[in-house]
Parts: C-alpha cells; sequence; structure tokens
C-alpha cells in the first residue's frame, strides 16, 4: 500500500510541476484551489481525505497541458 501512496503521489507531483510550468497565473491559481481544498477537508474531519483532497486539487485545470490558451 505505501508503494502505491508514494507513486501517486510522485504522479501528482509531477502533474502538478508540469501545469504550473505553463504560466504564473496557473501555479497561483492551481496553490488557491489547494488551499479551499484543505479548509474544505477540515471542516470535514476526515485526515486521508484532506491529504488526498489537498495532493490532487492542484490537477483540477490538468487539461490546460493540452490545450492551447487559444
Amino acid at each position: 500500500m505505501l508503494e502505491i501512496e508514494t507513486t501517486q503521489d510522485a504522479v501528482i507531483l509531477i502533474l502538478t510541476m508540469l501545469a504550473e510550468a505553463g504560466d504564473q497565473e496557473t501555479s497561483e491559481h492551481m496553490q488557491r484551489t489547494q488551499s479551499f481544498f484543505k479548509i474544505l477537508a477540515e471542516k470535514l474531519q476526515v485526515h486521508k481525505i484532506i491529504l488526498i483532497l489537498f495532493e490532487s486539487a492542484s490537477l483540477h485545470d490538468i487539461s490546460k497541458i493540452f490545450v492551447p490558451d487559444s
């Protein structure tokens, strides 16, 4: 199970870094979204869900990697 979690964390981190490489505005938007998700999850008080939501919140606009702004 630890190996799956480690792999999941690595994939999320790599995809986040790839998406953030596009521009500063996207990076800031992703960080704000992560913060909102964390606050929401903390209100739910479910620790494992908090971590999963926080780590994956940055992927909510992942399609921007392949879709040009134009």
